[in-house]
């Protein structure tokens, strides 16, 4: 897990080009698969880190693809239906942010809006 979250750290860095972007997918699909095998005890261990560099990867723009989106918007998911300490208000700004800072065309994000709104709701 250790790993995983160093490799996404140092995506946070490199140019944003179609390489590093197949580079990103495949860390967030690690990370995914990652958590959702984690006992409770380790996810509440890890949580603030895999919050945290979600968040980078939104303010950085480095999310600004469809599978981008959806991975970081599962693990989000993921994290607050099975973590501890995460505040809904949190969640749905951050994915906004993702949103609005996303390349997306409007139709996707209004998908996802609309995917957020049943998640939530």
């Amino acid at each position: 897990m250790d790993n995983i979250i160093k490799d996404l750290n140092l995506q946070l860095k490199v140019y944003n080009d179609g390489k590093a972007q197949n580079k990103l997918i495949t860390s967030l699909n690690n990370l995914l698969e990652n958590i959702k095998t984690l006992e409770k005890k380790k996810l509440n261990e890890f949580q603030p880190f895999v919050e945290e560099i979600l968040y980078n990867l939104v303010i950085n723009n480095k999310g600004n693809n469809d599978l981008c989106n959806r991975y970081i918007f599962l693990t989000y998911k993921y994290i607050f239906e099975h973590g501890i300490g995460s505040k809904l208000s949190d969640f749905l700004v951050k994915y906004v942010i993702l949103l609005q800072n996303s390349k997306l065309s409007n139709n996707i994000k209004g998908y996802y809006l609309i995917y957020l709104d049943w998640f939530c709701g």
